[in-house]
């Protein structure tokens, strides 16, 4: 079985909630939480909660790393933390 790119999954999920939302399907037992905050995110009915990775923070060490790797630095491992915005899907 091959499996959707994660892209392609994102959108129909969203897509999903979208169409169940307009519908009027509440579901309190139901939560969704989904990853990268992406605009639709917060466009949804009920909008998505979603975990937010910090994108720019992520690109801009990792050009440094490279950089410094060239210029034969050691690697270092960061772990940078993500933040968890909470929207209507989520709420109890």
């Amino acid at each position: 079985m091959k499996l959707p790119e994660i892209g392609t999954l994102q959108r129909a999920c969203c897509i999903s909630l979208a169409g169940a939302g307009a519908r009027g399907a509440r579901n309190s037992k139901c939560q969704s939480v989904g990853f990268d905050d992406q605009m639709e995110s917060s466009f949804t009915t009920p909008p998505l909660s979603t975990v937010r990775q910090p994108a720019r923070e992520m690109g801009e060490r990792a050009a440094r790393a490279m950089v410094g790797l060239v210029e034969g630095q050691p690697f270092e491992s960061v772990l940078l933390s993500p933040k968890l915005i909470i929207r209507e899907s989520s709420k109890t």
